[in-house]
């Protein structure tokens, strides 16, 4: 176990920088039972918030899962509470999340903000061989799902059209998904 902990911390530090934080896990209430790694890119202004102990439970996902949120650097508050929100919610209801699913909310899960949820992706600005640690023998053994935030119209666009399309207007406007202050792009 300890060599599989750190063959994903490897992983987890040559694509998002270095571990430079951790919050441990809490004997009861929030990180109940998993850790919160922060990690500092080494060549861009972003911060990545990355889970630690979700793989270790059954949460009904195909693979073990651990998430992810990446924001700009001075937003590394915003992302450590938008990867324990979803944390949270899958330790309480032992249902882990899939690839183009969106989780929303009614309010603003961010003030200030119009960020209403997150859809669980790969990661929008990392190649696709972050999504997934490996084995020594190359089989996968983790899947990293990132957690990008998304507005009210965005989610309701995504149970419409689907997430890639979502993308496809994300990647049209060069839309900054760094920046939970950014606007909507529906």
């Amino acid at each position: 176990m300890a060599e599989e902990y750190d063959r994903l911390t490897e992983h987890i530090e040559l694509h998002l920088g270095p571990i430079i934080g951790n919050e441990p896990p809490a004997m009861a209430g929030s990180t109940s039972g998993y850790s919160l790694n922060i990690c500092q890119h080494n060549e861009y202004d972003m911060v990545s918030v990355v889970s630690d102990g979700i793989r270790y439970r059954w949460v009904g996902s195909q693979l073990p899962e651990e998430f992810v949120c990446t924001l700009q650097g001075a937003q590394r508050e915003t992302a450590r509470f938008l990867v324990n929100v979803i944390c949270e919610m899958v330790v309480r209801s032992n249902q882990g999340l899939e690839y183009d699913q969106a989780v929303e909310n009614a309010q603003p899960l961010v003030p200030d903000t119009a960020i209403h949820g997150v859809l669980a992706s790969p990661h929008p600005y990392l190649s696709t061989d972050f999504d997934l640690s490996l084995d020594p023998y190359g089989r996968p053994r983790v899947q990293l799902l990132t957690l990008v935030p998304i507005t009210l119209a965005e989610a309701q666009y995504i149970q419409q059209y689907g997430a890639d399309a979502l993308r496809r207007i994300w990647e049209a406007e060069e839309t900054d998904l760094l920046d939970v202050y950014r606007r909507s792009a529906i």
